[in-house]
């Protein structure tokens, strides 16, 4: 996503680019990709760096950072 962002690309397409075009290609569109109510609660949270801050797996944090 950093990549995309530096080369002009919003960070609203670029965040769906990198979630939701891949579960929509692989039918999961329902299940993974996006937040939604019933879906699986995967997330990525990113600083305004984009660099890596958090991972939520199913809705139980993996890493936080301390910060």
């Amino acid at each position: 996503m950093r990549n995309s962002v530096r080369a002009g690309v919003s960070l609203a397409d670029a965040v769906t680019a990198a979630a939701l075009v891949p579960a929509r290609v692989l039918g999961m569109e329902q299940q993974i990709g996006q937040l939604i109510q019933g879906g699986a609660a995967d997330v990525l949270v990113l600083g305004p760096d984009l660099d890596l801050r958090g991972v939520m797996r199913r809705g139980e944090w993996l890493y936080r950072d301390a910060d």
